[in-house]
């Protein structure tokens, strides 16, 4: 299970104009190295902030990944897929839940790796 980080909220399908596209990664930098070995299938955890102190967990069964270029016009590693359930929890919930818990630093505030390691 792969767990990404969307702590700014970015809306997916509406930068790619893909109705499934559920997270992006550069393809240079930092990011360039980061889940390289999702294939089909994998299940991926993708934490949205809300804006209002709520967080929403959205769980996608992996289909591609496809290049496409974002709004800056970089070319980014767009995963698409399937959103299999969502549940949103407030921030102090989801920062003691033993699933969601590695989307937090120790003080309960969102960590800033794009993709976390459970």
């Amino acid at each position: 299970m792969f767990f990404f980080n969307n702590v700014n909220a970015r809306n997916y399908p509406s930068i790619y104009g893909i109705a499934d596209a559920f997270y992006d990664l550069d393809t240079t930098g930092s990011q360039a190295n980061l889940a390289t070995t999702l294939i089909p299938g994998d299940t991926c955890i993708v934490a949205t902030a809300m804006g209002n102190g709520h967080v929403k967990f959205t769980r996608f069964k992996l289909e591609r990944v496809e290049m496409r270029a974002d709004e800056r016009g970089m070319t980014e590693r767009v995963f698409c897929g399937s959103a299999l359930q969502s549940e949103t929890l407030s921030k102090i919930d989801a920062a003691l839940d033993g699933l969601y818990s590695v989307f937090f630093d120790k003080n309960g505030n969102f960590k800033h790796q794009s993709v976390l390691q459970p």
